[in-house]
């Protein structure tokens, strides 16, 4: 990308700031009455829980913080009775700080394997020659709710 289309796609951006999210606590969510996320469970999986994890004394606070912070966005909600439990992870960033993550691998035993297969990297990187600039967005995000609207 050039300087000029750099300072053009910074200037669309500042011109439009109301319509971005720059927080979490920003982010519009979808309202349940509208649309909710149920997961195919595989029929007779018994809920994972998994042991609680330990970590060492000097990332608890890190880790607290972080979590709140999704608490109090509204992106994770606390749950007193689990059936499925997952622990989380830190994982330490090339900058020194620590990612929260989640180890789901013993849930996916629970649910059936997709029918489609994901996309190849070759053809992806393939179908963008000939075109100037792409943009890719990649922000996932699942509301788990096991009751409807």
């Amino acid at each position: 990308m050039t300087s000029e289309e750099d300072r053009q796609y910074v200037d669309v951006l500042y011109e439009f700031r109301d319509v971005f999210a720059w927080t979490y606590k920003e982010m519009a969510r979808l309202d349940p009455r509208v649309a909710v996320h149920h997961l195919a469970i595989k029929n007779g999986a018994w809920p994972v829980k998994q042991g609680q994890r330990r970590f060492r004394s000097e990332l608890v606070p890190s880790i607290e913080a972080k979590v709140n912070k999704l608490i109090e966005a509204g992106f994770i909600p606390e749950v007193t009775y689990p059936t499925w439990l997952s622990n989380i992870v830190p994982v330490k960033k090339k900058n020194g700080q620590s990612r929260v993550c989640v180890d789901f691998r013993d849930l996916n035993h629970g649910f059936p394997k997709d029918d489609f297969p994901l996309p190849i990297p070759e053809l992806m990187i393939d179908a963008t020659i000939g075109h100037e600039s792409i943009i890719i967005h990649w922000f996932f995000g699942i509301q788990s709710d096991s009751h409807g609207p």
